[in-house]
């Protein structure tokens, strides 16, 4: 009779390095989503002395 283990406690415990490349990975798969979004230019402000600045 041999035991086998499945489930989570079967999976191999994943180390800092590879967790911390995981989250690297996924970080930037989300910046890239949010680049993509069109932004227009509306307003050009001219600020001088006699606007106080």
């Amino acid at each position: 009779m041999s035991t086998t283990t499945t489930g989570p406690e079967a999976a191999p415990k994943p180390s800092a390095k590879s967790i911390y490349e995981q989250r690297k990975r996924y970080s930037t798969v989300v910046m890239a989503d949010v680049s993509q979004y069109h932004v227009n230019h509306l307003v050009t402000f001219c600020l001088g002395e006699e606007d106080g600045v």
